[in-house]
């Protein structure tokens, strides 16, 4: 019983998901900018209930890099408020993609050299640098990661197998 308190929580659209899918269970949970309140009682948890888990957004992701190159791509239900941080790159740097309602589609497209700087939620996701360092090697652009130290190692591998990168510190 009692409350619990998270100070400075990820409020990534996936928290907020799992924090939805306990409120239908019964529990009760509030969202105050980067602050989580979890209220203890006793028997709140409903035995039985339905609940539709969101997509992933690194799946998402992974399929709008795929559908650069081999598209046309359809991804349906990814909500692209959750994948700005993505899309809005993609788009500044020519990338052709279609967003309605309840899909996403991504065609083939040239693009202009791309600057990628990794952030927390809602900026560029860390876990899709190193989907989509590839598609720099073919355009060209910059990555800066500034969440995991060791995450440009997979850049050292794209030049051993032949591709033009330079990395220094946190930027390729």
């Amino acid at each position: 019983l009692g409350k619990t308190t998270i100070i400075n929580a990820s409020i990534e659209p996936e928290v907020i998901d799992v924090i939805s899918f306990l409120r239908c269970g019964g529990f009760t949970i509030d969202v105050i900018v980067d602050t989580i309140v979890i209220y203890g009682e006793k028997n709140i948890i409903k035995k039985s209930f339905s609940y539709d888990v969101m997509y992933d957004r690194i799946e998402a992701g992974t399929y709008l890099a795929l559908g650069l190159i081999k598209g046309p791509l359809i991804i349906r239900n990814a909500n692209y408020k959750n994948l700005k941080g993505v899309i809005y790159p993609l788009i500044k740097a020519n990338a052709k993609i279609e967003i309605m309602d309840d899909r996403i589609i991504v065609y083939p497209s040239i693009l202009e050299p791309m600057d990628i700087k990794t952030d927390y939620y809602p900026g560029f996701p860390t876990d899709l640098e190193q989907i989509f360092a590839p598609v720099l090697v073919k355009y060209g652009g910059t990555i800066v990661e500034t969440i995991f130290e060791n995450r440009l190692s997979n850049c050292l591998m794209l030049e051993k197998m032949g591709a033009n990168i330079f990395v220094e510190d946190q930027k390729a």
